[in-house]
């Protein structure tokens, strides 16, 4: 597997039991034992050193010592600047840190079960299903532990976040274009159209002009049901919803609001000056979204200790006013949340609305792994599925993508049919010899076996006769024919997975995947369930994927707890011993003090001073040369001769900046079709650039470490008092220990960096990727050429116009290759600049720890009073009698 957390990711082997006698009399040696309810896994903590680690015992002795430490000194916190620093830092290291939450991301088709599965294996229902709502209206829902909250809660802290102003005002436009293009009336341009261009085919668009030449578009008549425009239907459904919540319309009661909104609906036609594409109408928009902020404000308010059973509704009222909502935010207290897991549930697949899709893309940048979930029973007939896979392993890696396929039940709807054509391979002979057993057994007690029938006994025959539970014998065999059909099935789903990991790993996906129901694994939780379960709780593979889910974070929870133990408390155990016991300053000791006060700053300074020309020295063009650049324009050209595009279409793609959502011309994306001249490149800027971060962070790094040196050679001189050798030895061996931290982290920020970056510019589906970002002006301006010289030869006017931006506009503009190179070298440089920034500031931190360590141990000032005496006196009670180790 990719990855070693998803290492054990598997279902559990199908053991055939043994044939029916020998099944019976063990069963029967268990009737005096009470037997195991649940499951091992489904109650376990994975094996993983973080977990075998008595956590409670240690973060209580840590407690315990950190406070007994205050006690000491809390009395006198204030005598001295070096004692009120030390209670601080005691106060703050009584509590052990948290690491940052491990964010999984679950995504997913609509309705596929992704919310169920979260739900199940957290056992509440903190996540509502979004299967009977649609995509474009659903909202992402995050989880995280709550501080303070037992792991056994059943309420919860709830905050609904909304839209940024500016995402904002584009889905007010998108939601504009899409209902003016399914209800465009008489467009004014339909009689410019240039004569020479063959558009009057356009199904789509002739269907447009056709829409509605009267009557209220507020009508069902409106809508055709010409195939062409029933994705049009659609959007336009939702804008509708979107306007009457803005305009709070929905409610049949509210006349005025109805009827304003109406009059704009029912004009969306080009010559109307008052219409629904003019700027009157957005910014009525805009007015009306303070309005609806005003009345969401008791929704927008932290909500706490809310119970379970009030969330869905909360959740209900967040989505009716879903044009403005970003996402809600659960805090609550669960054993997996505790270990510091955290969930966010994302809107399905298949979204037509931009912005909602690039709200999604955000939380994804977010999050630290991916959970794919697919249908088990279509994964291989569909590539859609693949395709996301796909883009989820581009994004984050194979080790930190876990595909899970749901519904595994409905694989195994026609086990007996799996039976008889498997019976030749294992597991399913064994249990053709199990079940044909069975069946003698049976025929034996009727006193009516007969050999020939033996032969055509078929394994629906046998496990499909409904056994009578007259008698205790009668009891056995129909629990041994369920358990016998329990085995089958996982088989079967053993089988299908196999089959889904070899068809991958062929076209070059290499992904730890399972197969879950979460339905299934909720009846096995249930004590009396409607429908009994047909499949065992570890065959469900919930089992399984929580024990993977443990694992996500057990690496930086150990990190976060060592780092703690071996490097925070050690620190301040020494600072108490300097406090204890303090030095006459030597010449050698007073100079390396002078020293360090004086270079710290000018270290600082000059780094920082340094750390943009050597970032931008060190990043390179994805093509530096005149040759290449004009291989890439050249191939840009090519796309830009829209060709297979009727005028209609034409503009309908510039209206939805590059990528109609709708109509004949779906799935035509000007934006990807530019974005693969540039995609090679990309992949061999990246594999140029992997060397180079590392080489950024030994650059700067080099100037600490030299410094850093220099100070190890003075502490190694033989002269001095041995004793303050060795306090400043120990601080020396604590601050490189820190040094060594910050430069680690530096170096993983500098990576992450890089991939983040590249996959942002690789990327072309979001409204605000980068090559969306660079072309949405330049449709906006070709659409404008319309109304500079409308009239005959439009089309081509605006297909000049929009080539002339792309490949050679006015200056200052620079064609879209070179804009595209200096934005991508930009955010880099803007990343490792933010990166490079805090590693110098906490890097001088740690120089500015050790100097004032170095004046502490020489600071004498409060030897002599009574108030250090006592202090000594207490410590050193502490220290002898109840020594820490």
């Amino acid at each position: 597997m990719a990855s070693s957390v998803t290492d054990n990711l598997n279902l559990p082997d199908a053991e055939v039991p043994p044939l029916f006698k020998q099944w019976k009399l063990d069963q029967q040696s268990l009737n005096h034992r009470k037997r195991k309810n649940g499951s091992e896994l489904d109650n376990s903590l994975p094996d993983e050193v973080y977990y075998k680690l008595e956590l409670d015992a240690i973060y209580n002795e840590i407690h315990h010592i950190c406070s007994q430490l205050i006690g000491a000194l809390e009395e006198y916190e204030h005598a001295t600047p070096e004692l009120t620093a030390l209670v601080k830092a005691l106060n703050t290291a009584c509590i052990v840190p948290r690491a940052v939450p491990c964010l999984v991301a679950f995504l997913g088709q609509q309705g596929i079960g992704k919310s169920t599965i979260i739900n199940a294996r957290l056992g509440r229902r903190l996540v509502s299903s979004s299967a009977s709502s649609s995509a474009c209206t659903s909202i992402a829902t995050y989880l995280y532990s709550k501080d303070g909250a037992p792991p056994n809660s059943k309420c919860s802290d709830v905050m609904i976040e909304i839209l940024r102003q500016e995402h904002t005002e584009d889905s007010i436009a998108l939601q504009i274009t899409h209902y003016a293009d399914a209800f465009p009336y008489n467009r004014s341009y339909d009689s410019s159209e240039d004569e020479g261009d063959d558009f009057g085919n356009d199904e789509d668009e002739s269907h447009d002009s056709d829409a509605t030449s009267s009557g209220s578009a507020e009508g069902n008549s409106h809508f055709k049901t010409n195939k062409s425009l029933k994705g049009r239907q659609k959007q336009a459904a939702t804008a509708k919803d979107f306007f009457e919540i803005l305009f709070d319309a929905k409610d049949e009661g509210h006349v005025h609001e109805r009827a304003e909104l109406n009059y704009y609906l029912e004009n969306t036609d080009l010559t109307n000056g008052d219409n629904l594409r003019e700027g009157k109408f957005f910014k009525l928009c805009l007015l009306k979204v303070e309005i609806c902020r005003t009345k969401m404000a008791p929704l927008l308010k932290h909500m706490t200790n809310v119970p379970d059973r009030d969330l869905a509704n909360i959740r209900k009222k967040a989505e009716k006013f879903w044009p403005l909502v970003r996402a809600m935010r659960i805090t609550t207290g669960h054993r997996l949340l505790k270990h510091n897991i955290a969930f966010v549930d994302l809107p399905g697949y298949g979204d037509t609305n931009k912005i909602r899709n690039a709200l999604i893309d955000e939380c994804r940048d977010q999050a630290d792994f991916e959970v794919v979930v697919a249908p088990s029973i279509r994964m291989l007939t569909t590539t859609l599925q693949q395709t996301y896979l796909a883009r989820s392993i581009k994004r984050r890696g194979e080790a930190r993508t876990l595909l899970v396929t749901n519904k595994s039940d409905e694989l195994v709807e026609d086990i007996f049919k799996t039976v008889e054509e498997m019976q030749e391979q294992s597991p399913f002979t064994e249990l053709m010899a199990c079940l044909k057993d069975l069946k003698s057994v049976e025929k034996s007690e009727q006193n009516s076996l007969d050999d020939d029938d033996d032969d055509d006994d078929s394994g629906e025959d046998i496990l499909d006769n409904e056994f009578e539970d007259h008698t205790e014998e009668q009891k056995y065999r129909r629990a041994y024919a369920q358990r016998l059909l329990k085995v089958a099935r996982l088989a079967e789903i053993c089988c299908e997975v196999k089959t889904i990991r070899e068809t991958l790993e062929e076209i070059g996906i290499n992904v730890p995947m399972i197969a879950v129901s979460a339905r299934q694994y909720q009846l096995c939780k249930e004590r009396n369930p409607d429908t009994a379960p047909i499949l065992d709780i570890d065959a469900t593979g919930i089992p399984a994927l929580r024990q993977t889910l443990f694992r996500f974070p057990a690496l930086n929870n150990l990190e976060t707890l060592r780092n703690h133990v071996f490097l925070t408390l050690p620190a301040l155990l020494e600072n108490i011993r300097n406090l204890m016991v303090k030095f006459a300053e030597d010449d050698g000791h007073a100079e390396m003090r002078e020293n360090l006060n004086r270079v710290i700053p000018t270290l600082q300074v000059s780094l920082t001073a340094t750390l943009d020309p050597l970032v931008q020295s060190r990043i390179l063009q994805p093509w530096d040369t005149n040759q290449q650049e004009s291989s890439v324009l050249r191939s840009i050209e090519a796309q830009l001769t829209f060709s297979n595009l009727h005028y209609q279409s034409f503009a309908k793609m510039l209206r939805e900046n590059g990528r109609p959502c709708s109509g004949v011309a779906l799935g035509y994306d000007l934006n990807q079709m530019i974005h693969r001249s540039v995609v090679d490149d990309l992949e061999t800027w990246k594999k140029e650039m992997s060397p180079v971060g590392p080489k950024v962070c030994e650059s700067l790094t080099k100037p600490f470490m030299d410094f850093i040196a220099s100070m190890g050679q003075r502490l190694n001189q033989p002269s001095g008092d041995p004793r303050l050798k060795l306090a400043m030895r120990n601080a020396y061996s604590t601050m490189r220990k820190r040094m060594d931290q910050e430069y680690n982290t530096f170096e993983t920020t500098v990576k992450r960096n890089l991939h983040d970056t590249h996959f942002k510019f690789w990327s072309a589906t979001s409204l605000y990727d980068p090559i969306v970002e660079i072309m949405r002006p330049i449709y906006h301006d070709t659409l404008l050429e319309y109304h500079r010289q409308p009239g005959k030869g439009v089309y081509l006017r605006q297909k000049t116009h929009i080539r002339s931006l792309v490949l050679n506009p006015r200056l200052p503009d620079v064609p879209l290759p070179a804009k595209f190179a200096d934005d991508l070298v930009k955010s880099l440089f803007e990343s490792w600049k933010a990166a490079g920034t805090a590693f110098v500031a906490n890097s001088t931190v740690r120089l500015q720890e050790f100097a004032e360590v170095m004046q502490n141990i020489v600071d004498t000032e409060f030897l002599e009073t009574a108030e250090h005496q006592t202090v000594v006196e207490r410590l050193e009670d502490l220290w002898y009698q109840d020594k820490p180790s």
